[in-house]
C-alpha cells in the first residue's frame, strides 16, 4: 500500500486494506480504474476511464485484472507522484 500525506495534513493513495484509513478521519475516494467482464470477448478488461473505447489490459481472470491494476498504480505512482495526484483530483 502506498500512501503520501500532504503538507495540509491529507492523505493521497492507492486503496489497501493493510491500514483501517477510516481510523485516520474523513475519507473522500475516486476510482482509478474500471474493470468490467466483455461477454464477446469472455474476459475482464481495465480501462482508465469509464468512457474508454481501449482497455489497458485484459484477462480471463478478474483477480488477475486486479492484481495487474495495482501494480500499475503502485509502480506508476511510485515512479510519477504526479499521477497519483492526478488520479486523486480527477
Amino acid at each position: 500500500m502506498l500512501l503520501t500525506f500532504n503538507n495540509d495534513g491529507t492523505a493521497v493513495g492507492l486503496w489497501g486494506e493493510e491500514i483501517a484509513l477510516q481510523d485516520l478521519g474523513e475519507m473522500k475516494m475516486r476510482r482509478a480504474s474500471w474493470i468490467d467482464f466483455n461477454e464477446h470477448t469472455q474476459e475482464w478488461e481495465v480501462r482508465l476511464s469509464p468512457h474508454a473505447d481501449d482497455y489497458v489490459f485484459s484477462h480471463p481472470s478478474r483477480e488477475e485484472c486486479i492484481r495487474w491494476e495495482h501494480n500499475y498504480f503502485e509502480n506508476e505512482a511510485q515512479t510519477n507522484y504526479e499521477t497519483l495526484l492526478q488520479l486523486a483530483t480527477r
